[in-house]
């Protein structure tokens, strides 16, 4: 999935949340761990799997839910 700017999200960009969900407020930070593509047939979206900055929890998010800061490599 693309993100602003045309870029793909990859493992090890740091990323902060677009939407709120239970003990994650709306522009949390996290670090992309891995990549899992969708189970669902038409699969345009990609799942991650994300550390949460500042808990030791790793967390499912989908591509639109998430949004890259770190852009130097870009």
């Amino acid at each position: 999935m693309l993100v602003e700017g045309g870029s793909a999200m990859k493992v090890g960009d740091l990323v902060k949340t677009k939407r709120d969900a239970l003990g994650f407020p709306l522009g949390s930070l996290g670090l992309i761990l891995k990549e899992t593509p969708s189970r669902v047939r038409a699969g345009r979206y990609k799942v991650y799997d994300v550390a949460m900055v500042g808990r030791q929890v790793r967390r499912r998010w989908v591509s639109t839910d998430l949004e890259v800061v770190n852009d130097e490599s870009r």
